[in-house]
């Protein structure tokens, strides 16, 4: 279940901030009466599906299995972030191998009756600004598999990594709609497209929910950022409507410009999209 989206964007001279992209939707198979072999899928729309460091510049997302990864992933965060396991001047390669050991620790340890296939996916700045890098660790069927990602071999495109059951449907919904288009080869292109794909009628049942969105810029560290959904405010997959500091966060509207967290409206000296034609 899931749909990942990853990008690396770039400025007039240089890459400039590295993304991940999710929906919110979490899927379950339940099985009818003993006996029968129905089965009925229920749906929740407000899985947390993307993490990131606070003091390490490091965004993670995942697809696939629900219950170990936002169980592992949350513990690496919180207890890596503490900085008592990274050796001063860990590159983004030195940090993935932190990572990795302990995700692959913890499921020594899972019960095999409940294991089940999953993708993560490290996206992060090495100590020289301006190169991001990315990583993928699966495990499915006994067996783990790991690279570094660059884009994907079929990538829609530049810099593009998909990943999870509706990697074919979005692939095939921005070819027909995004890839000919103005917006092709931009952040705004990609977000934009992200979100207008979870709005439709067709989209892969697996997927849906709120897009959920973090990224790593050139200075500093990670950012989550609020996302509006259908004239909504949402966090993390989670709708927004009780007070808050909204302006401790960056917001994005579905065109991926940046909004005011209270009014929805435009930032100030923020530049204005037109629409895809």
């Amino acid at each position: 279940m899931t749909l990942v989206l990853s990008w690396i964007a770039e400025d007039s001279r240089k890459p400039s901030s590295t993304y991940i992209m999710t929906d919110s939707r979490i899927s379950w198979d339940i099985k009818m009466e003993e006996g029968k072999s129905e089965k009925i899928e229920s749906n929740w729309d407000y899985g947390r599906k993307i993490f990131a460091f606070k003091n390490y510049p490091d965004i993670i997302g995942y697809c696939g299995d629900v219950l170990f990864p936002t169980q592992v992933i949350s513990k690496a965060v919180d207890i890596l972030d503490s900085g008592q396991f990274y050796k001063k001047g860990y590159d983004f390669e030195d940090r993935v191998e932190v990572i990795k050991s302990f995700i692959k620790k913890q499921l020594d340890d899972y019960p095999d009756l409940v294991k089940q296939g999953f993708t993560i996916l490290i996206a992060g700045r090495k100590i020289d600004n301006h190169v991001f890098r990315r990583f993928i660790l699966s495990w499915q069927r006994d067996s783990w598999k790991e690279k570094y990602v660059d884009e994907d071999t079929d990538a829609i495109f530049d810099s593009s990594i998909i990943l999870g059951s509706g990697r074919e449907y979005f692939k095939k919904f921005y070819n027909n709609k995004y890839y000919d288009s103005e917006l092709h080869n931009f952040s705004r292109g990609a977000a934009t497209s992200f979100s207008d794909a979870l709005t439709q009628d067709n989209l892969e049942e697996r997927c849906g929910g709120a897009p959920q969105i973090v990224a790593v810029y050139n200075g500093g560290m990670p950012k989550i950022i609020g996302t509006v959904f259908k004239s909504k405010r949402y966090l993390l997959g989670s709708e927004i409507n009780t007070p808050i500091n909204l302006d401790s966060f960056q917001w994005r509207d579905e065109s991926f410009q940046r909004i005011k967290g209270d009014k929805l409206e435009l930032i100030e000296d923020a530049q204005v999209q037109p629409p895809l034609q």
